[in-house]
Protein backbone atom coordinates (compact mmCIF):
# COMPACT_ATOMS: atom_id res chain seq x y z
CA UNK A 1 0.00 0.00 0.00
CA UNK A 2 1.44 3.35 -1.04
CA UNK A 3 2.18 5.89 1.66
CA UNK A 4 0.16 9.11 1.61
CA UNK A 5 1.84 12.32 0.62
CA UNK A 6 3.25 14.56 3.36
CA UNK A 7 2.29 18.23 3.19
CA UNK A 8 5.43 20.35 2.80
CA UNK A 9 4.13 23.35 4.78
CA UNK A 10 2.86 21.55 7.87
CA UNK A 11 4.75 18.30 7.69
CA UNK A 12 1.47 16.41 8.20
CA UNK A 13 0.58 13.41 6.13
CA UNK A 14 -2.45 13.85 3.84
CA UNK A 15 -5.44 11.52 3.75
CA UNK A 16 -5.20 11.13 0.02
CA UNK A 17 -8.37 13.14 -0.56
CA UNK A 18 -8.03 16.11 -2.88
CA UNK A 19 -10.59 18.56 -4.27
CA UNK A 20 -9.85 21.49 -6.55
CA UNK A 21 -6.16 21.35 -5.63
CA UNK A 22 -6.87 21.30 -1.87
CA UNK A 23 -5.54 18.28 -0.02
CA UNK A 24 -6.99 17.07 3.31
CA UNK A 25 -4.50 16.75 6.14
CA UNK A 26 -4.67 13.73 8.42
CA UNK A 27 -4.62 15.74 11.66
CA UNK A 28 -5.64 13.92 14.85
CA UNK A 29 -8.94 14.86 16.52
CA UNK A 30 -8.65 17.48 19.29
CA UNK A 31 -8.14 15.87 22.70
CA UNK A 32 -11.07 17.76 24.27
CA UNK A 33 -13.37 16.47 21.53
CA UNK A 34 -12.22 12.86 21.99
CA UNK A 35 -12.63 12.99 25.78
CA UNK A 36 -16.10 14.52 25.38
CA UNK A 37 -17.03 11.75 22.97
CA UNK A 38 -15.75 9.07 25.35
CA UNK A 39 -17.67 10.70 28.21
CA UNK A 40 -20.92 10.55 26.23
CA UNK A 41 -20.36 6.83 25.64
CA UNK A 42 -19.81 6.21 29.35
CA UNK A 43 -22.84 8.37 30.21
CA UNK A 44 -25.09 6.52 27.75
CA UNK A 45 -24.06 3.14 29.17
CA UNK A 46 -24.80 4.38 32.69
CA UNK A 47 -28.12 5.80 31.52
CA UNK A 48 -29.19 2.50 29.96
CA UNK A 49 -28.30 0.68 33.19
CA UNK A 50 -30.00 3.19 35.53
CA UNK A 51 -33.12 4.26 33.61
CA UNK A 52 -35.67 2.42 31.45
CA UNK A 53 -34.16 2.59 28.01
CA UNK A 54 -34.23 -0.46 25.77
CA UNK A 55 -37.56 -1.05 24.03
CA UNK A 56 -39.00 -4.53 24.38
CA UNK A 57 -42.09 -6.20 22.89
CA UNK A 58 -44.37 -5.24 25.81
CA UNK A 59 -42.62 -2.27 27.40
CA UNK A 60 -38.94 -1.64 28.03
CA UNK A 61 -36.10 -2.49 30.37
CA UNK A 62 -36.89 -0.90 33.75
CA UNK A 63 -33.34 -0.09 34.77
CA UNK A 64 -31.96 -0.10 38.31
CA UNK A 65 -33.98 2.99 39.34
CA UNK A 66 -37.29 1.46 38.29
CA UNK A 67 -38.62 4.99 37.64
CA UNK A 68 -40.46 6.10 34.52
CA UNK A 69 -42.25 9.30 33.63
CA UNK A 70 -45.46 7.32 33.25
CA UNK A 71 -45.04 5.79 36.70
CA UNK A 72 -44.35 9.21 38.23
CA UNK A 73 -47.41 10.65 36.46
CA UNK A 74 -49.57 7.77 37.71
CA UNK A 75 -48.34 8.31 41.29
CA UNK A 76 -48.98 12.07 41.05
CA UNK A 77 -52.45 11.51 39.61
CA UNK A 78 -53.33 9.06 42.40
CA UNK A 79 -52.32 11.58 45.07
CA UNK A 80 -54.29 14.33 43.32
CA UNK A 81 -57.31 12.03 43.01
CA UNK A 82 -57.14 11.21 46.74
CA UNK A 83 -57.23 14.92 47.64
CA UNK A 84 -59.93 15.57 45.04
CA UNK A 85 -62.05 12.66 46.30
CA UNK A 86 -62.07 14.11 49.83
CA UNK A 87 -62.95 17.58 48.50
CA UNK A 88 -65.77 16.22 46.34
CA UNK A 89 -67.19 14.30 49.33
CA UNK A 90 -67.06 17.48 51.44
CA UNK A 91 -68.62 19.47 48.61
CA UNK A 92 -71.46 16.96 48.21
CA UNK A 93 -72.17 16.99 51.94
CA UNK A 94 -72.19 20.81 52.19
CA UNK A 95 -75.33 22.87 51.65
CA UNK A 96 -75.04 24.85 48.42
CA UNK A 97 -75.43 28.19 50.22
CA UNK A 98 -72.77 27.31 52.80
CA UNK A 99 -70.13 26.73 50.12
CA UNK A 100 -69.73 30.50 49.69
CA UNK A 101 -68.64 30.79 53.33
CA UNK A 102 -65.71 28.38 52.87
CA UNK A 103 -63.12 30.06 50.61
CA UNK A 104 -61.14 26.87 50.01
CA UNK A 105 -64.25 24.89 49.11
CA UNK A 106 -65.58 27.75 46.97
CA UNK A 107 -62.31 27.88 45.00
CA UNK A 108 -62.43 24.11 44.46
CA UNK A 109 -66.09 24.23 43.36
CA UNK A 110 -65.45 27.18 41.03
CA UNK A 111 -62.41 25.52 39.40
CA UNK A 112 -64.31 22.25 39.01
CA UNK A 113 -67.34 24.04 37.60
CA UNK A 114 -65.17 25.90 35.09
CA UNK A 115 -63.58 22.64 33.95
CA UNK A 116 -66.96 20.91 33.61
CA UNK A 117 -68.43 23.90 31.77
CA UNK A 118 -65.60 23.80 29.22
CA UNK A 119 -66.10 20.05 28.74
CA UNK A 120 -69.89 19.83 28.57
CA UNK A 121 -71.48 23.28 28.15
CA UNK A 122 -69.22 25.56 26.12
CA UNK A 123 -70.01 23.80 22.83
CA UNK A 124 -73.53 25.30 22.92
CA UNK A 125 -73.33 28.19 25.37
CA UNK A 126 -69.94 29.46 24.15
CA UNK A 127 -66.58 29.51 25.95
CA UNK A 128 -67.56 32.72 27.74
CA UNK A 129 -71.16 31.59 28.40
CA UNK A 130 -72.36 34.28 25.99
CA UNK A 131 -74.74 31.87 24.29
CA UNK A 132 -75.37 31.31 20.61
CA UNK A 133 -78.17 30.72 18.10
CA UNK A 134 -80.80 28.73 20.00
CA UNK A 135 -78.80 28.70 23.24
CA UNK A 136 -79.25 31.31 25.99
CA UNK A 137 -76.71 33.78 27.28
CA UNK A 138 -75.79 32.72 30.81
CA UNK A 139 -74.20 36.08 31.68
CA UNK A 140 -77.40 38.16 31.82
CA UNK A 141 -80.24 38.24 34.35
CA UNK A 142 -82.84 36.70 32.02
CA UNK A 143 -83.08 33.11 33.29
CA UNK A 144 -85.75 30.77 31.93
CA UNK A 145 -85.90 28.65 35.10
CA UNK A 146 -84.69 31.25 37.60
CA UNK A 147 -81.19 32.50 38.42
CA UNK A 148 -80.89 31.80 42.15
CA UNK A 149 -78.55 29.12 43.45
CA UNK A 150 -81.24 26.52 44.13
CA UNK A 151 -82.86 26.69 40.69
CA UNK A 152 -79.54 26.80 38.87
CA UNK A 153 -78.45 23.76 40.86
CA UNK A 154 -81.69 21.93 39.97
CA UNK A 155 -81.27 22.73 36.27
CA UNK A 156 -77.67 21.52 36.22
CA UNK A 157 -78.29 18.46 38.40
CA UNK A 158 -81.33 17.19 36.49
CA UNK A 159 -80.89 18.74 33.06
CA UNK A 160 -83.39 19.96 30.48
CA UNK A 161 -85.40 17.58 28.27
CA UNK A 162 -83.68 14.66 29.97
CA UNK A 163 -85.91 11.60 29.59
CA UNK A 164 -83.80 9.61 32.07
CA UNK A 165 -84.53 11.99 34.96
CA UNK A 166 -88.09 12.69 36.05
CA UNK A 167 -87.01 15.93 37.77
CA UNK A 168 -85.54 17.32 34.55
CA UNK A 169 -86.79 20.65 33.20
CA UNK A 170 -89.20 20.42 30.28
CA UNK A 171 -88.70 23.32 27.89
CA UNK A 172 -90.86 22.07 25.04
CA UNK A 173 -93.72 24.41 24.20
CA UNK A 174 -96.99 22.70 25.18
CA UNK A 175 -99.87 22.21 22.76
CA UNK A 176 -102.26 24.53 24.61
CA UNK A 177 -105.35 23.30 22.75
CA UNK A 178 -104.58 19.60 22.37
CA UNK A 179 -103.40 19.32 25.98
CA UNK A 180 -106.53 21.15 27.20
CA UNK A 181 -104.50 23.87 28.88
CA UNK A 182 -106.53 26.61 27.13
CA UNK A 183 -109.97 26.53 25.57
CA UNK A 184 -110.68 27.82 22.05
CA UNK A 185 -111.84 31.24 23.25
CA UNK A 186 -108.63 31.79 25.22
CA UNK A 187 -106.55 30.78 22.22
CA UNK A 188 -108.43 33.05 19.80
CA UNK A 189 -108.76 36.02 22.21
CA UNK A 190 -105.74 35.98 24.50
CA UNK A 191 -105.76 38.53 27.30
CA UNK A 192 -105.17 39.15 30.96
CA UNK A 193 -107.53 36.32 31.98
CA UNK A 194 -105.52 33.80 29.96
CA UNK A 195 -102.23 35.03 31.34
CA UNK A 196 -103.59 34.91 34.89
CA UNK A 197 -104.87 31.38 34.46
CA UNK A 198 -101.62 30.17 32.91
CA UNK A 199 -99.52 31.65 35.69
CA UNK A 200 -102.00 30.75 38.45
Amino acid sequence: MAENEVDETTGVETTGHEWDGIKELDNPMPRWWLWTFYATIVFSIGYVIWYPAIPLWNGSTMGISGQTNRLQLKQNMLSVEAVRRDKIATLAATDIKAIREDNDLLRFATAGGESLFKSYCSQCHGSGAQGGPGYPNLNDDDWLWGGDLETIYTTIAHGVRNDDNEDARDSQMPAFGADNILDREQIVNPGDKMTTEMVG
